[in-house]
């Protein structure tokens, strides 16, 4: 036998060797490829996932899913222990980037944003959970969800227009594009009682926003199809006047989407300048300037703010050009400044502005802060700034944190934790000393309200009232103000003070769901009166409170056995459609309070809750329509029903 004749002998040997082989079992080398893959796959679908734990406080946090089971090696992973919720487009598809808004049955909130699938996971929940989508482009929707274990899908509606058009300025295209926003009226879901801060996130993702070109042409989809609201005009513009006697307006009412939009806008004039840090190159993007500006005659406006640009360059928006002066403050890493500048200081440029010119910040010193509590031991989120500036610095684990100031010399240190009554303490500047602050506990008043059969009482307000000295000792004011950190759990529904032969002040606040409401810092030994009111300042209850100490830690349960009636009803026209977006307000009988308002839904209902008494007044009004004022409204509690027809002008 020849040596090629030997060789495909043994060829083919081999490969008789190895189609026996695989008889017996063997494997191909490409098949135990592609099962090593899908066996690595399944590990990884198996692997801890995090999800968004709902809860109030732990919004938005990642959390690990308890580990699924792999016993069964190559079989799916079981799923059970997740709740998916599954967005999907009119085509059935899974819609990327929705935004989740989710309230529980036990009135927890969290958000969520779909994955590239469409699918937002979390662990599962017990009840039913209400969730709120916003897509762009979409109207937001509204849905009710089982939250227990497994799949569940909403499918958004593709019932929606667009609003489109061209904006003007000044009668003219604008020449830079402008930033357009569109806000429904009424706010969506205004027949569902919601808590405060999910109530503003959704008014934000109903909010249709859109920038034009530069010759103003816009258009912008996800109106609903019965769209009405309001077109705001954009930062620094008011809607465009007739004449200068013209009322100043910043929106422009619309009845109903159209495509065929004309807004016309007027530019403000504005007060401009630039900011340099100390080397002369341009503070901060970003950095936020204030400006308080006192018109001539004495007027004034709150402090305005103003984000500076790449170039150093600010534009605060004026109402009026008759300034008398202006106080200017900007604080950032690379240094601050607060400087007043009077009126006649300002050159008018070429553009028609007010140019407060090129401003330099001073460097600011770091003064190293250590906060304890009164027994020595370090705390932490403690804040700390120094008198005069605006900017605080949070204390870390250790109790320390860095405070910068520009001020050089005399200077007062002011400290605030929760739980803890503020401290000022004098400090020199600049010293590289480490100056150590301790807190002592301050007082804390926690209210429980519930009705005559115990449950809890929410549609109240509770008004804190004080006779001789300021309520809150830390700021010495007579309510709750930016110098008072976190003093209270429960929404501050406003306040006042007296000044007399004996000043008084009070606070309104209004308990969350469970009638809770928690005070801390209030001044000790004096005398309080507290008042719960219904939503019309009408007195339900009133008692004194025995004075609190220094470090006192009370809880007073207050029993209001006065019945509180729910009124409810639908607002239509004489052929009985409904009138979405009808004001309603009932008139208050506290002189310092406002009408009670709310506004029809795009069904024409109506809600007021916590009213007391026989009686109300009621005004209706809608555009288009003949106002309804002073409607006689009897009341019967728990709940009474009243619907109101209007006729077309």
């Amino acid at each position: 036998m020849n040596r090629p004749a030997a060789l495909i002998g043994l060829v083919l040997a081999i490969l008789a060797v190895v189609a026996a082989w695989l008889a017996l079992g063997g494997e191909d080398p490409r098949e135990a490829a592609a099962k090593r893959a899908a066996l690595a796959e399944v590990e990884r679908a198996s692997a801890p996932v995090a999800v968004a734990e709902p809860g109030a406080s732990e919004r938005n946090e990642a959390v690990a899913q308890p580990p699924r089971s792999t016993e069964q090696v190559g079989a799916p992973a079981p799923q059970e222990l997740e709740w998916r919720l599954v967005v999907l487009d009119e085509r059935g598809a899974g819609l990327p980037r929705a935004s989740a808004f989710v309230l529980e049955s036990n009135a927890a909130t969290w958000e969520s944003i779909s994955d590239a699938a469409g699918v937002v996971r979390a662990a599962p929940a017990d009840g039913e959970a209400q969730v709120f989508v916003a897509a762009r482009g979409r109207p937001l929707e509204h849905f009710r969800v089982p939250r227990d274990s497994g799949e569940h899908s909403v499918a958004l509606s593709l019932a929606f227009t667009s609003l489109a058009g061209v904006a003007t300025v000044n009668g003219a295209a604008p020449g830079a594009p402008l930033a357009l926003a569109f806000r429904p009226s009424p706010a969506p879901f205004a027949e569902l009682e919601l808590p405060a801060e999910l109530r503003r996130k959704l008014d934000a993702a109903a909010r249709l926003n859109v920038s034009t070109d530069a010759s103003g042409h816009f258009s912008v989809d996800g109106a609903r199809l019965d769209w009405s609201g309001e077109a705001l005009a954009p930062r620094g513009h008011i809607v465009r006047r007739r004449a200068p006697t013209d009322p100043v307006l910043r929106q422009i009412p619309l009845e109903r989407p159209s495509t065929a939009l004309v807004l016309e806008f007027e530019r403000l004039q504005h007060l401009v300048g630039r900011v340099l840090d100390p080397a002369g190159a341009p503070a901060p993007q970003g950095a936020t300037l204030r400006a308080a500006v006192h018109w001539e005659g004495g007027r004034s406006i709150a402090s305005s703010t103003a984000p500076l640009d790449a170039d150093g360059r600010f534009e605060v928006a004026l109402r009026d050009a008759r300034i008398d002066k202006v106080e200017l403050a900007l604080e950032c890493d690379s240094g601050q400044f607060a400087q007043e500048l009077a009126g006649a200081d300002l050159r008018l440029d070429a553009r028609g502005d007010l140019d407060a010119g090129t401003l330099v910040l001073r460097p600011r010193a770091a003064l190293r802060v250590r906060v304890l509590d009164a027994a020595g031991l370090a705390l932490a989120k403690a804040k700390a700034r120094i008198v005069g500036d605006s900017t605080w610095s949070e204390t870390d684990a250790n109790g320390e944190c860095l405070v910068k100031s520009a001020t050089i010399g005399a200077a007062e240190l002011r400290v605030v934790a929760l739980g803890h009554w503020a401290e000022k303490r004098p400090v020199l500047l600049p010293t590289d000393e480490l100056v150590e602050v301790e807190l002592r506990r301050s007082n804390r008043l926690e209210l429980e309200l519930v009705d005559a059969a115990g449950a809890p009482l929410s549609h109240v307000l509770v008004r804190i009232e004080s006779a001789g000295e300021p309520l809150f000792r830390a700021s010495g004011s007579w309510l709750p103000d930016g110098e008072s950190f976190e003093l209270m759990r429960g929404q501050f529904a406003g306040g006042g003070q007296e000044v007399g032969a004996v000043p008084r002040g009070w606070f309104d606040v209004e308990p969350g769901r469970d009638g809770a409401i928690a005070l801390e810092g209030l001044a000790p030994r004096i005398a309080l009166k507290l008042s719960v009111l219904d939503q019309l300042g009408q007195a339900l209850l009133e008692r004194e409170f025995a004075q609190l100490g220094e470090e006192e830690q009370r809880v007073e349960r207050v029993r209001v056995d006065t019945p509180l009636t729910e009124l409810t009803g639908r607002v239509s026209d004489a052929s009985g459609q409904p009138i979405g977006g009808a004001q309603l307000r009932l008139a208050h009988s506290d002189p310092y309070g406002d009408p009670l308002a709310t506004r029809s839904d795009p069904s024409g209902r109506y809600v007021f809750r916590g009213l007391s008494g026989a009686r109300v007044s009621l005004e209706v009004s809608a555009a288009g329509f003949a106002t309804k004022a002073a409607l006689e409204v009897g009341l019967q509690p728990p709940a009474s029903q009243f619907d109101v027809v209007l006729e077309r002008r």
